[in-house]
């Protein structure tokens, strides 16, 4: 009686590995997009107001983290994924654009966010003028 063929079995093994090749070059020609939100949603906001900065990475799935921040303003974020400022000032002024790198690795990381200007105004006054 004659061996059974290994064929079918290495031909199903390279088959595996080259749809296993082709998801991972397909997951590599979509890095994770880093994107910048800001709390309260609007990006003029009046001076002593609170507001967050999140950096969010899109499709990043359960893996950890570290992030970088870059920002025109004087103020430096930290470097985790949220900054909160209790009282904004005109410092606070400018454009905040923010990447994450996988924890663990040197050279997994995604590109700079587009950024978000944030711009910070003296609040409205006005008087009523009594006759």
């Amino acid at each position: 009686m004659a061996a059974p063929s290994e064929e079918p079995a290495s031909s199903c093994l390279a088959q595996t590995c080259r749809i296993m090749l082709e998801v991972l070059l397909l997951l590599a020609s979509f890095p994770n997009k880093a994107v910048v939100t800001l709390q309260p949603n609007w990006t003029e906001v009046y001076r002593g107001e609170r507001i967050t900065l999140r950096c969010e990475i899109k499709d990043g799935g359960d893996t950890e983290w570290e992030y970088e921040w870059r920002t025109t303003s004087s103020e430096k974020p930290s470097d985790q994924n949220e900054h909160s400022i209790t009282s904004v000032t005109g410092s606070h002024s400018g454009d905040y654009r923010c990447k994450g790198r996988k924890k663990h690795t040197q050279h997994s990381s995604t590109d700079w966010s587009d950024p978000i200007k944030l711009t910070v105004s003296y609040a409205a006054t006005w008087q009523q003028q009594w006759d």
